[in-house]
């Protein structure tokens, strides 16, 4: 299926914020962590929700949580968008370049080996 331009411009943002170094993959999923207040000089997470749902890559969840690579300190405020495993592999098929990389660093092709991994 064609995507549509709005569709592409969306994927190009969710793309720059995984190139970028703003995503890591999680025992859950594609994580992308927004600080609160980002807006001004990044993609919040608005933005990315916003972005996943117009270039029709599968659903995203965002919930008030800490970065998933959290320093050691008191806690960030923010938000959490995730892809989970279940929907990782539409968002790979439209973003290998961006998504391989990442993939590749937790052991291939599937979610890293948790009790909660569908692999």
């Amino acid at each position: 299926m064609a995507m549509t331009k709005e569709g592409r411009s969306a994927l190009a943002r969710v793309r720059g914020v995984v190139r970028a170094g703003g995503a890591v993959l999680g025992p859950e999923g594609l994580d992308m962590w927004r600080p609160k207040g980002c807006e001004e000089y990044m993609a919040g997470a608005e933005e990315i929700s916003a972005a996943l749902a117009c270039s029709a890559s599968p659903t995203a969840s965002s919930s008030r949580g800490a970065p998933p690579t959290a320093p050691p300190g008191p806690p960030a405020v923010g938000w959490l968008v995730r892809v989970e495993w279940a929907h990782l592999p539409v968002l790979r098929e439209r973003m290998p370049t961006a998504l391989d990389p990442l993939i590749e660093a937790v052991g291939g092709s599937g979610a890293p080996a948790t009790s909660g991994s569908p692999h």
